[in-house]
C-alpha cells in the first residue's frame, strides 16, 4: 500500500511537472519573439544613425544581447569579415540554422527570420530600413498573437499535467 502511495504520488508530481514545463515553453516563446525584435531594433538603429555596415552593426549588437542570439551576431558578423565567397543570404541562412535550432521559435518562424536575410543582404540602407521595418511589424502582429493566449495556454498545460497524472493513477488502481 505504501509503494502504491509513492507510485501515485510521482505519477502525479512527474506529469504536473511536464505540463509547468510546457507552460514555461510558452513563455520562452514569447520571450525569444521579444528579443528577435529588439535586436531588429538595435539593428535598425546602427543603420540608421551610425550608417555602419551590417559586419559592424551585427558585432555591435551581439554585445547588447545574450545567447543564443549573441552567438548567431558573431557568427554573421565573422563570416562577413571573411566573406568566403558566400553571399549574405547564405551567411544569414546557415547561422540562423546553427545558432537558433535551440530557441523556441517554430519553423515557420526560423524560415521567416532566414527570408528576412534574403532581403536585406543586398539592398541600401533605406531599402535595408524599410525591409526591416516590415518584418518588425510581422514580429509585432506574431508577439501579439502569442501573448493574447499565452496565459490561457500556460493554464490549460498546468491544469493538463495535474489532470493526465489524476487520470493515470486512476487507470492504475
Amino acid at each position: 500500500m505504501r509503494v502504491k502511495g509513492i507510485g501515485i504520488i510521482l505519477i502525479v508530481l512527474g506529469t504536473s511537472g511536464i505540463g509547468y514545463l510546457t507552460a514555461a515553453d510558452l513563455k520562452r516563446h514569447l520571450n525569444d519573439l521579444k528579443c528577435l525584435r529588439r535586436i531588429l531594433l538595435l539593428l535598425k538603429e546602427e543603420i540608421a544613425y551610425t550608417h555602419a555596415p551590417l559586419e559592424e552593426a551585427f558585432a555591435r549588437i551581439s554585445r547588447k544581447v545574450k545567447a543564443p542570439y549573441c552567438l548567431f551576431l558573431t557568427q554573421v558578423s565573422g563570416q562577413l569579415a571573411r566573406r568566403a565567397g558566400s553571399s549574405f543570404a547564405e551567411i544569414w541562412s546557415c547561422a540562423v540554422e546553427e545558432r537558433l535550432c535551440t530557441t523556441k521559435l517554430t519553423r515557420e518562424e526560423l524560415e521567416e527570420l532566414k527570408e528576412f536575410g534574403n532581403s536585406i543582404g543586398y539592398l541600401g540602407g533605406h531599402a535595408q530600413e524599410g525591409a526591416i521595418n516590415l518584418y518588425l511589424e510581422q514580429l509585432k502582429v506574431e508577439v501579439q498573437d502569442v501573448r493574447e493566449g499565452l496565459a490561457a495556454k500556460q493554464k490549460l498545460c498546468s491544469c493538463l499535467g495535474v489532470m493526465s497524472g489524476i487520470f493515470i493513477t486512476i487507470l492504475l488502481i
